[in-house]
C-alpha cells in the first residue's frame, strides 16, 4: 500500500511539473493582428490602432485609424502593405492625415515575444519633405 501511494505522488507530482513545462513550450511569437500605438508626426502626437490582414504567411495588408492631437483632434486613415519576416517586417503604404493630407509612408516594424511594438521609418507629404516616425505600443 505504501508503494502505491508512492508511486502515485510520483506520478502527480510529475504530471505537475511536465503540465508547466508545456506552458513554456507555447510560440512566442503567435500571430498577433490587433496594434495600438503612440506615434510621433514632427511634433504632433498621434494615437492609432490597426490591424494585420494576411493574404498568406509572409505578406498583408494592415489598414489604420488614428486621432492626431495638436490643437484639435484630427483623424488619420492609412493602408500598407506588408512583408514579414519572423518578428520584423516592412511597411509601404498610403493615406490621409487631416492635419498634413496625402502622406506616403515607409516603415520598419518590429514586434517583440510578448507584444512589444516598435515602428521606425520615413513619411513622405506630397509636395514637402519626409519626416521621421517612431511609434512604440502593444500588439496583441
Amino acid at each position: 500500500m505504501k508503494n502505491i501511494i508512492t508511486f502515485i505522488s510520483i506520478l502527480m507530482i510529475s504530471s505537475i511539473l511536465y503540465s508547466q513545462d508545456a506552458n513554456s513550450q507555447i510560440p512566442s511569437n503567435k500571430n498577433r493582428s490587433n496594434s495600438i500605438y503612440l506615434q510621433n508626426f514632427i511634433i504632433i502626437p498621434t494615437l492609432n490602432y490597426d490591424r494585420v490582414i494576411p493574404l498568406n504567411e509572409d505578406v498583408g495588408i494592415i489598414p489604420k485609424i488614428g486621432i492626431g492631437v495638436a490643437f484639435t483632434s484630427m483623424p488619420v486613415f492609412d493602408v500598407s502593405f506588408y512583408v514579414k519576416n519572423g518578428k520584423h517586417s516592412i511597411e509601404v503604404g498610403a493615406g490621409y492625415w487631416d492635419f498634413e493630407g496625402s502622406v506616403i509612408n515607409g516603415n520598419y516594424r518590429y514586434i517583440g515575444n510578448r507584444g512589444l511594438l516598435i515602428k521606425a521609418g520615413l513619411h513622405y507629404i506630397p509636395g514637402e519633405e519626409a519626416a521621421p516616425i517612431i511609434a512604440i505600443g502593444y500588439s496583441f
